[in-house]
């Protein structure tokens, strides 16, 4: 007898089936209870605790794979073990690859589309499950036209599928079809369920060999009960169609066992639920409910559902990890939540990362796949490394893994030295690297001599591996020696004891689902290798080829785990989660197109191709129509299990800031039950729970220094602190380094040209002072030479490698410091003023250094300013010394009497006053930036500054140029020009007391941004 059980969930349907599998132990009657694959570690913690302690002698919970195992022991069927995914996936790639050349609508993609392994192994298992094997689908084929898409298609499917078979029976093993429809033919044969009851439960449908499986059982067993989760045997609710289609299968199974139908219907029992969660599950997917229909709720009874908008998905979960923490501080346990999602790939990374910050301990209900591990990762890169040249992109993926041996200090700095350089391919093999960390200057820092150190280190032990690696790979081209050659590579990194140090420290650390599937890695890898060069020992494969074989079944080998404790939230697939007795479920992802899922025509065979194949007497049932059932049934089970309290996210927008829309689902919920989804938002909530005054400034504070620190700046600093603080206190007090780069930046081209002038007006001064310019003919020849040794000091590459755009750029640079230097030649020509010092220390290293610009304020503290000054040039008008300070900038620089007093640009004044504090019987003449400006295509040399606005002081400058040289300068009085010191020390005094109170608040502007070194990690940055 077949006996249908049909309620909604939450009607008690598996209660029912426990309590007639309990009768039958105190019978003494054999009983199974049949369950999906996914419903096993529920089901076999939860029902024996039910059932009386000698249930194990008359009662066993089964699934499909698993009763074949049975019948076929008892028996003495042949017990061939199915087919696993990832030797299902290598046979299917190589039968593919093998047959490329013989098909005739796929052939071109075959060989190389790793993708097309996936997609054919789900059509032939979707055919194999509809009961159409190769030879229907060859007969199919020669009732079309040879030449027609669908025909190619077809004919292809039926070589694909028969070499595929053959290839599994080669090996031994077989599809979970093929065992299923051996199970069937054994069933007929001995009578396995006799005088037995079976119980099957918490299936939505079944493929046809499960239906042959199940025509045997109802023939056999006494009794046959099946539950069905629908609000009646033939609902017409859209999220029961499937559930319906699956009924009226089980009907004809009925009659034609000539079996007797006995079904049950349920209700829902209102009184276990609130009723807010009664409404949504008898009426979420009840289109009819008008809104003048939708049932009044008292506030309190409102409170068992909760909605929520988030921004992203990052503060969809830290919501959810909040009221999470609530409900627990509330009374429930951990074991008592569920948290459903439709896809846990695109919540991995982000959902287990918040609960981990909020401590809640959690089970991802979903298997993980190896690819996803680090030593997955270092084997696909090292291989990708040797084939592919050794690019930057591959070594540094590598070197992140973990797993080579290398400190992550060291892998860090190995990196940085990498993308400054841009190093790539045999730039790795060097005999060393000498490039400087610092990118284009002649100077290198303490910190760059580290990273060259370490960069150096990490080469040698990351390359030698490698290059053992490539040469065994080059030796071989079986498939076999290829895994030996990967295997020598493991042992040479002595991954084993890498990993087991790993899981020791992830041990000790609480996270022990992580250590137990960190210690199976190495264990997987070689049982990877193995399956390898077992199934496939004499193929002759191409390095990409075994490449993509490994790549395939990494993917396809999947790492299955169990809870480590009882009271932890289980995360899940609304298609595969299977929790029962949850008081509370959070849905997550309620988003338009992803929860429920929006279904696509993706497989071979479009739903068109099925029509024709159903007029040509192949039938094919198209699921596209059940499998939009069963996205909304999936919503359905998961609104419906919580006990107690239901609580639904959506998101606004992707984290590319496209905006997203609440899914039909969220937006059901929410007309149902007349509510506006709660908005979150993470930073209002950091706010309301920090000091009041704080949150409302939102600004950063630093500890305050001590009233008597002496405390040193330099123009750069003060700058960067105007700018803004928290610059300012990342780069100087925290000293976080900015990236490095060889490709020559504003600030590089300023080094450049400082060089060049420097080392060209110090070759023309002879061993008296005495200055003496090269010939214009000369100027070109003098300044290449200098421009080769500079380019020998930061680009130690010879001349042939060097990197064309760096070529290109020095060419530029070159074009324009000439351009430059013919006019800072022409003005010392014309000029009275002569050049006196170059790049003048001040309050540096060195006896020449000038001493350093000292101010005391208020508090005690001192502030020492510092710096370095371009040119200082002299002019002696009798008894009478005047001097002048020039700064070359490589961009235009404006100076500007307001910026000297806010501290924006104490440059000029500073550098000016510095030199006259140690040359007390000068005067000051004056102080400019040279620059050169482009507009329109054509470059001009331009000053700006401010100059002694006295006849004398003019007609010096200018010579014989008609004030060609000071017009574009400010004249000012000696009075003037000695208030902008005052000026200058009064702006510095205030930006120093700021920085010693500790102010370190973030304001953005596009000039503080815009080459700020820590830009990337600010949450305020200004973009455009």
């Amino acid at each position: 007898m077949l006996k249908l059980i049909c309620g909604p969930s939450g009607s008690g349907k598996t209660e029912i089936l426990i309590d007639s599998i309990r009768k039958d132990i105190e019978n003494g009657v054999r009983s199974f209870l049949l369950i999906p694959e996914q419903q096993a570690y529920i089901s076999e913690r939860d029902i024996p605790a039910k059932l009386p302690e000698n249930a194990g002698l008359y009662f066993e919970t089964v699934n499909f794979s698993r009763l074949a195992e049975d019948v076929f022991r008892k028996f003495g069927g042949v017990t061939k073990p199915t087919v696993s995914g990832g030797v299902r996936t290598l046979l299917m790639w190589n039968t593919l690859r093998t047959l490329s050349p013989m098909l005739s609508q796929y052939g071109k993609y075959a060989a190389e589309d790793t993708a097309m392994t996936a997609l054919m192994l789900q059509t032939l298992s979707e055919l194999r499950a509809g009961g159409v094997d190769g030879s229907l689908l060859e007969d199919a084929a020669q009732k079309l036209d040879p030449a027609s898409p669908l025909a190619k298609k077809l004919n292809d499917l039926a070589l694909i599928d028969a070499a595929y078979r053959s290839a599994l029976e080669s090996c031994c093993e077989e599809d979970t079809e093929d065992k299923l429809m051996r199970l069937s033919k054994v069933l007929k044969e001995h009578r396995f369920f006799g005088g037995c009851h079976v119980y099957i439960d918490s299936f939505t449908s079944f493929t046809v060999p499960e239906y042959a499986v199940l025509l045997e059982i109802v023939k056999q067993a006494d009794c046959v009960s099946v539950t069905l989760c629908a609000d009646t045997f033939f609902s017409r609710l859209p999220h029961f169609q499937c559930v319906a289609e699956t009924a009226k299968k089980l009907y004809k199974l009925a009659n034609a066992a000539n079996s007797e139908v006995e079904k049950l219907l349920l209700s829902s029992r209102e009184d276990s639920i609130p009723p807010v969660l009664r409404i949504l599950e008898r009426d979420l997917w009840n289109f009819s409910i008008k809104k003048s229909q939708r049932c009044a709720l008292a506030p309190c009874e409102g409170d068992a559902v909760r909605l929520f908008s988030a921004s992203n998905v990052y503060e969809e979960a830290e919501a959810a990890a909040m009221h999470i923490c609530e409900l627990v501080q509330d009374g429930m346990h951990y074991g008592d939540i569920a948290v459903v999602v439709r896809d846990t790939e695109s919540y991995r990374g982000i959902l287990d990362a918040a609960f981990e910050r909020y401590n809640i301990p959690f089970f991802l209900s979903e298997r993980t796949d190896f690819s996803s591990k680090p030593l997955s990762r270092l084997i696909l890169s090292a291989l990708r490394a040797v084939s592919h040249n050794y690019r930057q992109a591959d070594m540094i993926t590598l070197l992140k893994t973990g797993l080579c041996g290398i400190d992550l200090k060291d892998a860090a700095l190995f990196e940085e030295y990498c993308q400054t350089w841009h190093i790539g391919g045999k730039r790795f093999f060097d005999e060393v690297w000498s490039m400087n960390p610092d990118g284009l200057t002649t100077d290198r820092s303490p910190r760059a001599e580290e990273i060259l150190a370490a960069a150096n280190r990490v080469r040698q032990q990351l390359v030698t591996p490698l290059l053992s690696l490539s040469a065994e790979l080059k030796a071989s081209k079986r498939m076999i020696d290829r895994c030996k050659a990967l295997y020598n590579y493991l042992c040479r990194l002595n991954i084993a004891h890498l990993l087991s140090e790993r899981a020791s420290k992830e041990l000790a650390l609480g996270r022990r689902r992580d250590a137990s599937e960190t210690l199976r890695l190495y264990a997987m890898s070689v049982e990877i290798l193995t399956t390898l060069s077992g199934l496939m020992p004499e193929e002759e494969v191409t390095t990409e080829e075994f490449l993509s074989a490994l790549g395939l079944m990494f993917a396809s080998f999947d790492m299955g785990s169990i809870p480590n404790t009882h009271d932890c939230v289980v995360i899940g697939s609304a298609s595969t989660l299977r929790v029962e007795n949850v008081r509370a479920s959070l849905l997550l992802g309620l988003c338009e197109g992803e929860f429920p899922r929006a279904i696509s025509d993706d497989g071979v065979l479009t739903e068109a191709d099925k029509d024709t194949l159903e007029t040509l007497g192949v039938s094919i049932s198209s699921r596209s129509a059940l499998r939009s059932s069963e996205e909304l049934l999936y919503v359905y089970r998961a609104i419906a299990k919580p006990r107690e309290k239901l609580s639904l996210f959506t998101v606004a927008q992707e984290i590319d800031g496209s905006t997203r829309t609440p899914s039909l689902a969220f937006s059901r919920v929410a007309f149902l039950l007349d509510r506006t989804p709660e908005e979150f938002h993470l930073d209002e909530i950091r706010r309301a729970e920090a000091d009041p005054e704080e949150s409302e400034a939102e600004k950063l504070k630093a500890l305050p220094m001590s009233p008597h620190t002496s405390l040193r700046l330099s123009q750069s600093r003060i700058q960067a602190f105007v700018l803004c603080p928290y610059r300012y206190y990342s780069t100087y007090r925290l000293r976080l380094r900015e990236t490095k780069d060889s490709t020559p930046s504003y600030a590089d081209d300023g080094v450049f040209m400082h060089y060049v002038f420097e080392h060209f007006l110090k070759s023309s001064i002879d061993e008296n002072g005495a200055l003496h310019l090269p010939s214009v003919e000369d100027t070109e020849k003098i300044a290449d030479n200098i421009i080769e040794r500079y380019l020998a000091q930061v680009s130690p590459f010879s001349f042939d490698l060097e990197d064309s755009r760096l070529l290109h750029l020095y060419a530029r640079l070159r074009k324009l410091s000439i351009l430059m230097l013919k006019e800072i030649l022409m003005e010392i020509r014309t000029s009275q003023f002569v050049p006196y010092r170059f790049e003048q220390g001040i309050g540096t290293p060195g006896e020449n250094s000038l001493p350093p610009v000292k101010i005391g304020l208020a508090n005690g503290a001192t502030v020492i300013l510092s710096g370095k000054i371009d040119r200082v040039d002299l002019w002696r008008n009798g008894d009478q010394v005047y001097l002048r300070v020039v700064d070359y900038k490589s961009g235009k620089h404006t100076f500007s009497l307001d910026e000297v007093r806010t501290g924006m640009d104490i440059q000029l004044v500073l550098y000016l006053f510095a030199v006259l504090n140690a040359q007390k019987d000068a005067l000051p003449a004056g102080a400019e930036y040279l620059f050169a400006s482009t507009e329109k295509g054509q470059t001009e040399i331009k000053r700006s500054g401010f100059y002694l606005d006295e006849e004398q002081i003019k007609s010096a400058m200018n010579g014989e140029s008609d004030q060609f040289y000071t017009k574009k300068l400010l004249g000012q009085s000696l009075d003037g020009i000695q208030a902008l010191e005052a000026d200058m020390k009064t702006a510095v005094s205030a930006v120093a007391e700021r920085i010693l109170a500790g102010e370190a608040d973030k304001t953005p502007s596009e000039e503080a941004c815009a080459f700020c070194p820590v830009r990337s990690h600010c949450n305020k940055a200004y973009h455009k």
